[in-house]
């Protein structure tokens, strides 16, 4: 369990063509005028300056490029996750991200729990569905055990520091 590294784009068209970058919307692929999920302009727009690095290394395998609010991509080899919608807590959108990307993984990054995912008044549930909620729900308990198991090591670590610097005394 870690952070995730961000990165703030200034200017998302001359990042997009920079790094080449494929936003084409998957529901129109930029061939009809009325399209819900691009509004006819052919390409998903990216909402918020924000981009967080998955920490994982591209594959063989091409990155899926839509995962809900959250769209990914290779920058450089590593995995990035970008969003395409903005509100008051978007962690919801990024852990099933993460979830549905890595899932083999048996935790979540720190700051998609500990960066105040609400957990309280079914906001997760209103954001992503009971279904999905339940898996993000079951990937924050693993996260917690693993927290717990590392901060028992920490404190077991610092005790046995503290008993031999009072042996050297």
């Amino acid at each position: 369990m870690s952070a995730l590294q961000t990165y703030h784009v200034d200017d998302w068209a001359e990042f997009i063509q920079a790094h080449d970058i494929d936003l084409t919307c998957p529901t129109c692929r930029g061939e009809r005028e009325h399209c819900d999920d691009c509004d006819g302009s052919g390409y998903m727009q990216p909402m918020w300056n924000t981009i967080w690095n998955t920490g994982f290394r591209n594959g063989a395998q091409p990155v899926p490029a839509y995962l809900g609010n959250v769209f990914a991509f290779d920058w450089d080899g590593e995995i990035w996750f970008g969003l395409l919608g903005c509100g008051m807590d978007c962690t919801p959108f990024l852990a099933l991200a993460w979830i549905e990307m890595f899932p083999g993984c048996q935790w979540l990054p720190d700051q998609f729990i500990v960066g105040g995912c609400n957990l309280r008044g079914g906001y997760i549930e209103s954001c992503i569905g009971k279904g999905k909620a339940r898996k993000v729900y079951t990937l924050i308990g693993k996260t917690i055990k693993g927290m717990r198991r590392e901060a028992k090591n920490l404190a077991d670590d610092l005790r046995a520091a503290r008993r031999h610097l009072a042996n050297r005394a």
